[in-house]
């Protein structure tokens, strides 16, 4: 599974809905979909956070930098923990699911 994005408030981290060639056979393509778009929701960004960065980026430059690196982490966290906690009804079969859990994220 890729991710496309940086992981910042102009390019947040997105999974096509689309599965692969390789993970097709693997996965149902509507489940899959559903998995997809609701990941892009996790590592969405906020509007609070888009301002808070700006009014630092205009007020003292390195803290707004600080903030970015911050929310990222969170962002990744959040999308880290959705992964963890979803059943995994896009894939076909347990074989499957067991090589789910195997993802790494980094």
């Amino acid at each position: 599974v890729y991710f496309r994005g940086a992981n910042h408030m102009f390019a947040p981290l997105n999974c096509p809905s689309q599965p692969s060639r390789r993970l097709a056979p693997l996965v149902l393509p509507h489940e899959f979909a559903v998995y997809a778009h609701s990941l892009g929701g996790a590592s969405r960004w906020e509007m609070w956070e888009k301002l808070v960065y700006y009014l630092l980026y205009v007020a003292y430059y390195p803290l707004s930098v600080v903030f970015l690196m911050s929310r990222r982490t969170v962002h990744m966290r959040e999308v880290v923990g959705y992964h963890v906690s979803y059943d995994h009804a896009f894939l076909k079969n347990y074989r499957a699911r067991a090589l789910c859990n195997s993802l790494k994220f980094g």
